[in-house]
């Protein structure tokens, strides 16, 4: 095993540590990286200006791999974390934020095996663990977390892919990651070459709301993934997270900068049969968030009018012909969807929904006898049996 003394020229892996009021979480941070059992990194810790101790947490490190970078003002995450990766010498780059950590000694281990062993490889991501944080006292909406044998408890149900490891293909993975985001950020590790093809983090304020999402789209495209399936890192959700910070914000933020991600994986794929699979993930995404409204439903991360929806397409959509083919499309697609939950509803006995749902799959497709007749039953009725 090398010393840590001579890992600090040309390391294997370079931890960006981005860092902004985390001061109480960083020492946690990075003993976590600082104790894995593969030695051969550098740790970057990325100080956005932070107003509170993180200097002197930072200084405390006397490891010869742990650097600090201050910044004289506060530049915002994703350039904090861009700056830290054009600094990073190592052949991979791990993002880790710092109140988030890794999990157990031989994470890196594992993650260096595979990605040596597989070439094509440009993306590594593990299930994640859920971290308690003593300092937070607010409410926030926990994700479902299990118990794996051998794994501890706390894992996040929603990153577990399976129980083994995978190596993706480029392509089939970038389809998926249109479909559902389930990977859990503090446990992605990138090749380092990658980005000049993939590019760095999106700095483009659309998509501020989800940037790693198009970033992990943007690899998933040109290179194959792999999936470690015994958790690597953990996920710390806490008042200033960001996920909970995307939580507080209004909708229409959120969403605008969830289907701009979308599009923006559209454009890449142009001419790639993985074109129109995105083009159903977003017909997909639209209809369920538009199913939520119709059932009343106000969990985030968001709910979405058929009006809201036109607006969406009129702003992203590449030409006036895709713009028409995508509305004629969806308001089809959305009849089909309200005359489905009439017709459940109408079998709960709420009839009044069931009837606003009707009368909007007919708006929608004014086409269907079926429809229209289900509409004036309801309407003359009150749905009566």
């Amino acid at each position: 095993m090398l010393r840590p003394e001579a890992c600090v020229v040309n390391p294997t892996v370079s931890f960006v540590v981005p860092c902004y009021k985390y001061a109480h979480h960083l020492a946690e941070c990075v003993n976590s990286i600082l104790s894995q059992s593969f030695t051969d990194f550098e740790v970057i810790i990325m100080d956005d200006c932070s107003p509170d101790h993180t200097p002197e947490v930072a200084a405390s490190f006397k490891d010869p791999r742990v650097t600090h970078v201050r910044h004289e003002r506060n530049i915002g995450a994703v350039a904090n974390i861009n700056d830290g990766i054009r600094r990073a010498r190592g052949k991979y780059v791990w993002v880790l934020s710092a109140d988030d950590a890794l999990v157990r000694p031989d994470a890196l281990a594992d993650y260096i095996a595979v990605a040596e062993k597989n070439p094509g490889v440009g993306m590594l991501f593990s299930s994640g663990v859920l971290l308690p944080d003593p300092h937070d006292t607010g409410d926030v909406d926990l994700p479902e977390v299990i118990t794996r044998e051998g794994w501890g408890t706390n894992v996040i149900a929603e990153t577990l892919r399976s129980g083994r490891d995978e190596i993706i293909p480029a392509k089939a993975f970038f389809v998926e990651v249109a479909n559902t985001i389930q990977i859990c950020p503090p446990t992605v590790m990138f090749r380092t070459s990658g980005f000049a093809k993939a590019g760095l983090w999106p700095e483009d304020a659309s998509v501020k709301h989800c940037p790693d999402w198009l970033l992990w789209a943007r690899f998933a495209f040109f290179f194959d993934v792999a999936f470690i399936a015994r958790p690597a890192a953990g996920y710390r959700m806490h008042a200033m997270s960001e996920c909970r910070t995307y939580r507080s914000r209004e909708q229409p933020a959120l969403r605008d900068a969830f289907f701009a991600v979308l599009w923006k994986m559209l454009e890449l794929a142009d001419g790639d049969p993985s074109a129109a699979e995105v083009l159903d993930a977003i017909v997909k995404h639209a209809l369920s968030a538009m199913a939520k409204t119709l059932r009343g439903e106000t969990k985030l991360p968001f709910t979405l009018t058929i009006q809201q929806a036109e607006q969406i397409i009129r702003k992203h959509a590449r030409s006036p012909r895709e713009a028409t083919l995508l509305w004629r499309r969806l308001r089809r697609e959305y009849a089909d969807v309200c005359s489905h939950l009439s017709k459940r509803l109408l079998g709960e006995g709420d009839r009044e929904r069931a009837r606003v749902c009707c009368a909007e799959a007919v708006r929608s497709n004014p086409l269907k006898l079926k429809t229209w007749l289900r509409l004036a039953w309801l309407s003359c009725c009150g749905g009566d049996r």
